[in-house]
């Protein structure tokens, strides 16, 4: 396992647990609904998800 390439991104994420009050406000009735736009910033921490390497098969290897 790798971190992704712009792993660094992930950090834009903490931005939408900073705007998670104003999220859970307009899910109780009590903000605008543009608040829900917040949640946008949370995909951001996405980035610090690690991918998988690519599994090489050995019997293709083989063949070439």
């Amino acid at each position: 396992m790798q971190m992704q390439k712009r792993w660094w991104l992930g950090f834009l994420g903490f931005i939408g647990i900073y705007k998670l009050p104003d999220v859970m406000a307009a899910f109780n009735g009590q903000a605008s609904a543009w608040e829900y736009i917040y949640l946008s910033w949370l995909i951001w921490l996405l980035y610090f998800v690690p991918e998988t390497a690519p599994k090489h098969d050995a019997a293709a290897q083989d063949k070439q």
